[in-house]
């Protein structure tokens, strides 16, 4: 499938990725009156021309090829992940330029430089309400001061209820601090042995402190990108994700190489065939948080779906080279109001044929039917219309969560109900323990 990309598409302060065209969005709009940095009032803001904005959309469309049910906000975390994990994948990319390292690092030496640290600096400060407070970088990934180890503001805290940016905004500071605490531990006999009574750092130590940061921030997007496939693939919460991150720890860590060439159509359908057989078997269906479909009154659970199958290789440490097959296989059944609810897991096939992993989520659990209830009946019209539809379209999901806060809270206004526009979040620092971890 193609992505079609519209770098004027329309005008507007919005910039979103539309799963229903397969088409990445950028608009256009114009700097208010408090326009400050580089940005003359009532110039044009392109958002195709922010580098952060590009990534952030561009990854939006890869995480919904990898995981398309992620689209469907089943409880708060999911939409919160899909805006973190493409906030997460822009300020990692950003630590590939070298030179803009090396010129934050001169700045400061424990990566929180806004050169590194803001996301979407000149849509922040350029557009947005007309208040008293100054103008500053749409989101970041750290803002509170001192170092990734000391205490955490409660008002930071994870909390249900909070909007999908600022609720992502938490995995994205507990990321980010995590990358900092192990880039510190890393260099500290490097900043030891360079400091210099109180001297700037030299030209030595500034490239050397560079080349472990930009090697770091690409491990950690290595790490954040292959998390995905030890998640669920429907109804993902930050507590998995995490749990998923861990077990990628840099003790254990081997580096992912997608294959050169992808199997042809009628392997792939061919592999889908056999895990679909293999977990439908009725001794297994538990196992993969699925059920027997059932189409009777009161009672309606489809028959399970192989969503994909893809090969990937790893390198280990060590040289060796390993093979697995991550799948996903999803299902759904009826609930209340004409609800779709969603089960299924992803599953991890060794070379040998043995399932390594299967990460669960049981289409008959009634907890998370509840939950799934209750997190529908805040949320406005259109994501309870999303489960009631047998073909979702998500299309608009990521517009009306991209939009500014004042378009956003008008629509609210209109809907006599809760807000579901994005929020100017600025980002916290947090720990990753504050995330939810139940399942």
């Amino acid at each position: 499938m193609k992505l079609h990309i519209y770098p004027h598409g329309m005008k507007e302060d919005n910039a979103y990725y539309d799963p229903d065209r397969g088409a990445l969005r950028f608009g256009y709009t114009f700097a208010n009156r408090r326009a400050v940095g580089m940005n003359q009032p009532g110039g044009i803001i392109y958002t195709s021309l922010s580098h952060d904005v590009v990534v952030h959309e561009t990854a939006h469309a890869l995480l919904d090829g990898m995981r398309a049910k992620f689209m469907l906000p089943s409880n708060g975390d999911v939409d919160a992940f899909h805006e973190g994990f493409a906030d997460l994948v822009a300020v990692f990319q950003r630590f590939q330029y070298r030179d803009l390292v090396e010129k934050a690092i001169k700045q400061s030496a424990d990566l929180d430089s806004g050169l590194l640290t803001d996301i979407m600096r000149q849509w922040g400060q350029a557009t947005g309400e007309d208040d008293d407070s100054p103008r500053k970088a749409l989101r970041s990934a750290v803002v509170a001061a001192g170092g990734p180890e000391q205490p955490v503001s409660k008002e930071f805290f994870y909390r249900h209820g909070k909007e999908a940016h600022d609720l992502g905004a938490i995995l994205v500071a507990a990321v980010f601090d995590a990358f900092r605490w192990i880039y510190s531990r890393k260099t500290a006999a490097l900043r030891a042995v360079g400091r210099r009574n109180g001297e700037p750092p030299s030209a030595e130590l500034v490239d050397l402190l560079t080349g472990e940061a930009v090697r770091l921030a690409r491990q950690f997007l290595d790490i954040i990108i292959r998390a995905v496939d030890y998640c669920p693939p429907v109804d993902l919460t930050f507590g998995e994700y995490l749990r998923a991150l861990e077990g990628l720890a840099f003790d254990k860590l081997v580096h992912h190489r997608e294959p050169g060439q992808m199997s042809a159509v009628a392997e792939r359908r061919r592999r889908a065939d056999e895990l679909g057989r293999f977990v439908t078997r009725p001794e297994h269906l538990e196992h993969f948080g699925l059920a027997r479909p059932v189409d009777r009154p009161g009672l309606h659970i489809e028959p399970p779906v192989v969503e994909s199958i893809r090969t990937i290789r790893r390198i280990g440490p060590d040289d060796s080279l390993t093979f697995d097959l991550v799948g996903e296989v999803t299902q759904r059944r009826k609930v209340g109001r004409g609800r779709w609810f969603y089960g299924g897991a992803t599953v991890i096939i060794d070379a040998t044929g043995l399932v390594r992993y299967s990460i669960a989520k049981s289409v008959m659990s009634k907890r998370r039917q509840d939950r799934f209830t209750k997190h529908l009946a805040a949320k406005p019209a259109l994501y309870s219309r999303l489960f009631e539809e047998d073909q979702p379209r998500t299309g608009a999901l990521l517009r009306d969560l991209h939009a500014p806060r004042r378009a956003a809270a008008a629509t609210s206004r209109k809907r006599g109900g809760h807000r579901a526009g994005a929020r100017r979040s600025r980002g916290t620092r947090a720990a990753a323990s504050a995330a939810d971890t139940r399942g």
